[in-house]
């Protein structure tokens, strides 16, 4: 089984999956094979049954854990050990799915005001004025930044295809400001692939862990009374686009979303009211 885990984890590093994604299959993908050892070492569809019934009625774990466990063994049934699957026979389960939650324009300002450390002030306003996954902002190289053509490239993006996003001219300005006194000043003389957002020590990229963090901080410090994480800076970037008029599909293009259905999520998180929509009996 050892030999077995080797070789997953061996496969996985040059799947082609996001770092992230790769750290959680490597991690399902073993406590799934030493549950196999410790049930005879039979590795079938009923195992598979069976652990995630163990997962759901002795570990109590939620729908979408559940989910992502199966999601990372038919990896490793189809992809690494090249053995058939029946989505039929181990379906996924349906979940709840709550609307996500969405800040207004001026909880957005009132969050990146009360934000006093000028390179978390720059990470959050990138996040939000380039509607930017944590993994794409806290991977952005000093090179990506082409002031030029006001974009920023997002080399890493979870799609795996690379893109450009807006540059915001605000976000520019605050970025110089950040570089100048702050990234410049910490870290000395730039090459083109340092990372932006640095933690500690140059070219080791601030961790996602730290902006959830800090996220949480300035919230509280803004006064929102809603829970808002990194993601939620890019649900808000995608509805007040919508808002101001902005086109479904490049809205699409600039959030790297490979199906137009992902996008039109954000249709039904929309304010009305703003897109001039009113109920037939006030017409």
């Amino acid at each position: 089984m050892h030999e077995l885990i080797s070789k997953a984890m061996s496969d996985i590093e040059i799947s082609g999956l996001s770092n992230a994604t790769q750290k959680r299959y490597i991690n399902i993908i073993t406590n799934f094979l030493k549950y196999v050892e410790s049930h005879g070492n039979k590795i079938d569809i009923e195992i598979v049954k069976d652990y995630l019934k163990y997962l759901k009625n002795d570990k109590s774990r939620c729908i979408g854990t559940i989910n992502d466990h199966r999601s990372a063994i038919k990896y490793l049934y189809e992809v690494i050990l090249d053995f058939g699957w029946n989505d039929r026979r181990i379906p996924r389960l349906k979940d709840y799915k709550p609307i996500p939650v969405v800040l207004s324009k001026d909880e957005v300002l009132r969050i990146l005001k009360s934000t006093n450390n000028l390179l978390l002030k720059a990470v959050f306003t990138t996040m939000y004025s380039s509607g930017l996954r944590i993994s794409e902002v806290i991977n952005i190289k000093t090179s990506d930044i082409d002031s030029e053509n006001m974009q920023i490239c997002i080399r890493k993006p979870k799609s795996g295809k690379a893109r450009y996003a807006i540059l915001s001219e605000k976000n520019l300005k605050l970025l110089r400001k950040y570089f100048k006194k702050y990234w410049k000043k910490r870290y000395g003389k730039w090459e083109k692939e340092d990372y932006l957002f640095c933690s500690y020590k140059k070219n080791i990229p601030i961790t996602s862990k730290t902006i959830r963090k800090e996220l949480k901080k300035s919230a509280k410090l803004a006064g929102i009374k809603k829970e808002p994480t990194p993601h939620t800076f890019r649900h808000s970037f995608a509805v007040h686009l919508l808002e101001s008029g902005s086109n479904l599909l490049l809205i699409k293009e600039l959030l790297g979303h490979k199906s137009i259905v992902s996008t039109c999520i954000y249709l039904q998180l929309v304010n009305i009211k703003l897109l001039g929509g009113r109920s037939p009996l006030d017409i």
